[in-house]
């Protein structure tokens, strides 16, 4: 189908009767969100992954782990209709689609002088476009890259093996993926979307099929450098910013002061907003745009300082963790090995079903590492599922984890832990000495109960 000879009306209504094909080159949780997306919206889904197991898998209605969970019936719905398929093949999907978007992101790789982007898989998967592309078609860079990537790199791969010109024969874009950034499926459609395009058919066109799916919520800009910029820019200001109140938590309760009230009252007083500290800023995954900023900005010589602070404070949160647990420690009279510790939250950010990449790892070993027992430390999250990286006991059962727990550490702010006090946890754990460590800074806080001792990220101590 061409879709650079239809307008915007014509578009939204092929895509809604399924009579146009959409393929998602990546089926990580932002892909499969992406296609259950378009699934819904009325299209025709063609996933493509590189792991051949995974796509045995989809084509059965089963989804990899991890997943949101509202996800698994949608594909079983599609599946069994035969609007969702997913293969191994590129070229093949590419050839059997109207729209291609490409989800691959950028491999960072720490080296011996710094940390090193890497596109090689990204730039694979466009050459197999390219190869199986057809007039009319639509191409989408829905991964974070460099700026200028899109037009400098990738409009001259899809027209030499293609044979075809970008805004005459094809459509050439840059979508800013929002699904990395929601944890399900209605607040990601709610989201706005920003969407660019080569030209102006390029950019009619694209608006065409967003509007399908997202309605009125699609912003579109005309400038696809810009579109990149904004999108690895955004990115990049969240983690500066978490750095900056991260970098502050030593200091903060040194001093006695509850940096959770000052981003409480910066707002109401000031109309600032910052953020809470947070553990969730600590992957470098996460954040891979903040490495792609700064080796953008080391091909120019220019300083990037702040940017690799930045990242390195958020790193480093690691340390403040292990320190205020060590301080925990102290306050529970036994031998570590007889201290039994409750850890709320193994996923990579609040309400993901997502572990990989997460902080829980990492603060599991310290633990194991500073004489806990293995058998002493339980996870809960209430939306992952399983982790088979995590050395120790994985649970949804709130009550099971924190049960006969000394030290209870909050880790990642689900929504479901503001719902509980401080004093509950206590009541919860059945000790008579417990010591609650909220790195989420998200507990409820009431009055302190006797025998608690309570610290947050950034907080004094606090104790009855």
């Amino acid at each position: 189908m061409n879709l650079l000879s239809l307008n915007v009306d014509e578009i939204v209504k092929k895509g809604r009767k399924g009579l146009i094909t959409v393929a998602v080159h990546g089926l990580d949780i932002e892909g499969l969100i992406l296609s259950a997306a378009f699934l819904k919206a009325g299209f025709t889904v063609i996933g493509v992954d590189r792991d051949s197991k995974r796509v045995i898998r989809l084509n059965r209605g089963i989804l990899p782990e991890p997943y949101p969970s509202e996800l698994a019936p949608i594909f079983r719905k599609y599946v069994a209709e035969e609007k969702f398929r997913a293969t191994i093949n590129n070229i093949w999907a590419s050839e059997n689609s109207d729209v291609s978007i490409v989800l691959i992101p950028p491999e960072i790789k720490k080296t011996r002088s710094g940390y090193d982007v890497n596109l090689k898989s990204f730039l694979n998967v466009i050459k197999d476009i390219g190869k199986g592309m057809n007039a009319g078609n639509l191409v989408i860079i829905a991964s974070s890259v460099p700026p200028g990537t899109t037009v400098k790199i990738v409009k001259p791969i899809l027209e030499h093996l293609s044979g075809l010109r970008v805004e005459y024969d094809f459509a050439l874009g840059f979508y800013a993926e929002k699904a990395s950034e929601c944890s399900n499926l209605s607040s990601f459609i709610s989201q706005r979307h920003l969407i660019s395009g080569f030209g102006a058919k390029s950019l009619r066109a694209f608006y065409g099929v967003f509007k399908a799916v997202f309605g009125e919520n699609v912003l579109a800009l005309e400038d696809i450098a810009l579109a990149e910029t904004v999108n690895v820019l955004s990115k990049t200001y969240r983690d500066v910013i978490y750095a900056y109140v991260n970098s502050l938590v030593t200091y903060m309760k040194n001093i006695g002061v509850n940096i959770n009230l000052v981003t409480k009252y910066f707002p109401e007083i000031y109309g600032l907003e910052i953020p809470k500290p947070t553990a969730t800023a600590f992957s470098p995954k996460v954040f891979k745009e903040t490495y792609i900023l700064m080796r953008e900005l080391e091909k120019q010589n220019i300083n990037y300082e702040i940017l690799r602070v930045a990242r390195e404070t958020n790193e480093k949160i690691v340390e403040k963790i292990v320190e205020l647990l060590a301080e925990a420690i102290t306050k529970i009279d036994k031998e570590p090995k007889n201290i039994k510790i409750a850890i709320l939250g193994d996923a990579v950010k609040e309400n993901s079903p997502d572990p990989r990449n997460s902080i829980t790892k990492i603060i599991v070993n310290e633990l194991l590492d500073a004489g806990i027992k293995k058998e002493n430390i339980m996870v809960h999250d209430p939306f992952v599922v399983n982790d088979e990286e995590l050395k120790v006991k994985l649970t949804m059962n709130l009550n099971q984890a924190v049960k006969d727990a000394d030290i209870i550490l909050t880790l990642i702010p689900h929504k479901v832990y503001s719902e509980v006090t401080i004093s509950a946890l206590k009541a919860m754990s059945g000790k008579e000495r417990v010591v609650i460590v909220d790195v989420a800074n998200v507990l409820r806080k009431d009055a302190i109960p006797v025998g608690l001792s309570y610290v947050g990220l950034g907080t004094p101590w606090y104790e009855a």
